[in-house]
């Protein structure tokens, strides 16, 4: 039993052993993995980029950093501005971080568009691996360049336009304010092409910009000029576009030159420059009035009329001034170079025909003197100032009558009256103020007449200033180098409505073309020589034209229509056979309306008036109207009023 037991005993410690040693065998086998698994740990350490990238970018650049990571890693920039100026660039995306696992990496780094002018931006690249942070790169952005360029307008010949300026292809840092003829104004339009924003800083406080600062890529400014007598010999100024919110003092010079404009002279003669003696200025429609001559100058405050007075006579120029040509300047502003007015008077002539020439002079020649401006002799006007020489001023002296009584002829039964009052019309049509008036009373009369000076040719007009010839009522037989004529007048060969009186015309020449006038000698046959209108009246007459005038009172038809229906008490019949004839009146006329018998307007042009002197009006008559027929024809005074109501009739027959 105890052998049993011994044997169980073995076995089941031999058993116990075997349990043993498997287990010592596990336990053996755990050791040993866990001795190799901490043998590998010690070996994988993170392998970073060998070599550092160190770069220098534009705005806008960027750099593809690749590495090949053996561990899980973690890249990241950093950097004043990171994630905004600079980064990772991921799927269209900025990132400052960007992870990833093992294997090879590109990852693409660098700067935005963004142009920055005054800052430094670095961007500096590390990668994480491990715990273990190592910068891998280091990317400096270049500051932007400022750049601004300014595009002048090209003109045309005429001037700059309104708007829709057309700019050179070629920019320019030189620029010239530019001014046309007849424009005070000196002015450049340009366009600003930059890509930073600006403030412009012209140079004076003269010149002005349209646009003064401005943050757009493209600009369109006008600069001008305030004309200023600091600046009238011309300058060159330094104008800047100056970078705004900028750190440093940054800018972009263009120079700018204003012209000289103090000798700028432009003159436009505005009037006639002839006077008569009595210090009027003749008009462009005839006649003289108490007005000055008139130029308009573009010029400087500083210029100056020289008036150098020629005699005539002696045909040389006077090297004082004279004393009876004045002339005031008018301004319209402070502003040194303006258009102005320049007025030009003279006073009264005592004394024979004078002249002379007027010389508008730019500021730095204002100081000359008759005496500098012609040569040695006084014979001309130097070259060099011809080109200031505006027109010979002329004013008319006392006058010899053109015409005369010869008082050693018998002349009989012959008026002769100079400048009468039906005969002003005259000095209009012909321009001369030597008007007379030949009236005869009587079929036997005869008038042997003087002309000084003698004249060269001669016309008769008939009444209507038409020239006749042949057989005519009036003649005019000249002699003595036609320094004396006779005038025959027969009125039995003048054809005339009765009550009409004879009157005709003889116009007298200094040339032979006929186009300068001396005189004009109204020739008149009136046995009672009246010398007035063919009807009378207390204001209206007829000046010119054939017909009748006859003055209108209560009781009379017409009269108290008119008269009920207007309100006006002078009222005049006045029937004509002429189709143009002057009516004149006592008292200064401002106009007429022409109305219908039925008292509306007239407006069909069957007749028409228009002024022909202060005093006088003409009345037409249409070539449409062939048969008597009337209208109605209010005059205006000089206030507006109502002067007088003419009943108006035309009456071919007499023709």
């Amino acid at each position: 039993m105890n052998m049993i037991m011994s044997k169980n005993m073995l076995k089941n410690t031999m058993n116990m052993l075997k349990r043993l040693c498997s287990a010592g065998l596990i336990l053996l086998g755990m050791v040993s993995i866990l001795a190799v698994s901490c043998k590998q740990e010690e070996i994988i350490e993170p392998e970073f980029p060998a070599t550092k990238i160190e770069k220098t970018l534009s705005p806008g650049e960027t750099v593809r950093i690749e590495f090949d990571a053996n561990l899980d890693w973690t890249l990241k920039v950093t950097g004043e501005g990171a994630g905004n100026y600079f980064g990772i660039f991921d799927a269209g995306m900025l990132e400052t971080t960007l992870s990833g696992a093992p294997g090879k990496q590109s990852v693409e780094v660098g700067f935005t568009d963004d142009l920055e002018f005054d800052t430094d931006r670095v961007c500096t690249v590390t990668l994480t691996m491990k715990d273990i942070t190592k910068e891998i790169a280091t990317l400096t952005k270049l500051r932007g360049e400022r750049v601004l360029n300014v595009y002048p307008a090209i003109p045309s010949e005429e001037g700059f336009p309104q708007s829709g300026f057309e700019y050179s292809d070629t920019p320019s840092t030189d620029l010239t304010l530019l001014t046309f003829e007849g424009s005070t104004d000196y002015t450049l339009p340009v366009k600003v092409v930059s890509n930073f924003p600006w403030t412009l800083a012209t140079g004076s406080e003269f010149v002005h910009a349209s646009t003064q600062e401005s943050s757009e890529e493209v600009t369109e400014l006008i600069l001008s000029l305030e004309t200023v007598e600091s600046l009238a010999n011309g300058k060159t100024l330094q104008m800047e576009f100056i970078a705004s919110g900028s750190t440093e003092s940054a800018s972009v010079p263009v120079s700018l030159t204003v012209p000289a404009y103090g000798d700028r002279l432009e003159v436009e003669l505005a009037s006639s420059l002839y006077f008569n003696k009595d210090a009027e200025l003749k008009m462009p429609t005839g006649g003289y009035s108490f007005q000055p001559a008139l130029m308009y100058v573009l010029g400087g405050h500083d210029y100056n009329l020289l008036a150098v007075e020629w005699n005539a006579e002696k045909e040389y120029y006077e090297v004082s001034l004279p004393d009876w040509i004045m002339s005031v300047k008018r301004f319209n502003s402070d502003g040194y170079l303006q258009k102005s007015t320049l007025e030009v008077v003279v006073s009264e002539n005592e004394g024979t025909d004078r002249y002379a020439d007027l010389l508008v002079l730019p500021p730095s020649l204002s100081k000359l003197t008759p005496s500098k401006v012609c040569d040695e002799q006084g014979l001309t006007i130097l070259p060099e100032y011809r080109k200031y020489l505006v027109g010979r001023l002329v004013q008319e002296g006392i006058r010899p009558d053109f015409v005369g009584l010869d008082s050693s002829a018998d002349n009989y039964k012959a008026i002769l009256e100079k400048s009468p009052e039906d005969c002003e019309w005259l000095k209009k049509e012909y321009d001369t103020d030597q008007v007379y008036k030949l009236t005869y009373s009587d079929q036997y009369s005869l008038a042997q007449l003087t002309f000084t000076p003698g004249f060269t040719s001669f016309d008769i007009k008939d009444y209507n200033l038409s020239n006749v010839s042949g057989s005519f009522w009036l003649e005019l037989n000249p002699f003595a180098r036609n320094t004396r004529g006779l005038v025959y007048m027969d009125p039995s060969a003048y054809k005339a409505v009765e009550g009409e009186k004879p009157t005709s015309f003889i116009v007298f020449y200094s040339d032979e073309e006929k186009t300068k006038v001396l005189g004009v000698l109204a020739c008149v046959y009136d046995t009672e020589a009246s010398g007035g209108s063919a009807g009378g009246s207390d204001t209206i007459s007829i000046s010119s034209g054939n017909g009748t005038v006859n003055k209108l009172s209560a009781g009379n038809d017409v009269f108290d229509i008119i008269n009920s229906n207007i309100g006006i008490s002078e009222i005049y019949e006045v029937t004509v056979t002429t189709r143009k004839t002057v009516l004149k009146s006592t008292v200064e006329l401002w106009g007429g309306m022409i109305y219908g018998l039925d008292f509306m307007e007239l407006t069909d042009g069957s007749f028409t008036a228009e002024g022909y002197s202060e005093t006088e009006i003409a009345v037409k008559v249409s070539p449409a109207v062939t048969e008597f027929t009337s209208c109605l024809i209010i005059l205006a005074g000089a206030n507006g009023s109502p002067v007088a109501a003419l009943y108006y009739s035309f009456d071919p027959s007499g023709n």
